[in-house]
């Protein structure tokens, strides 16, 4: 009985330690998810100021060339 029930303990524990494993994994999953969207953000910035920049300057020479 003492032996069943040992048994019994170690995997509630085995279990217990999976499932925070997972949980971990899904933790570290949607951060590493969260931090590649951030970037593709940032770079989706800068591209857009990088055009709006370029067209300011072409909007500058136009109104330069038209004095």
């Amino acid at each position: 009985m003492a032996a069943e029930k040992k048994q019994c303990q170690e995997l509630a524990k085995k279990e217990k330690e999976e499932a925070e494993r997972e949980k971990c994994a899904e933790l570290a999953q949607k951060e590493m998810e969260e931090a590649e969207k951030k970037k593709c953000e940032e770079e989706a910035q800068r591209k857009m100021c990088a055009e709006l920049a370029k067209k300011e300057k072409e909007a500058k020479k136009c109104e330069e060339s038209e004095k």
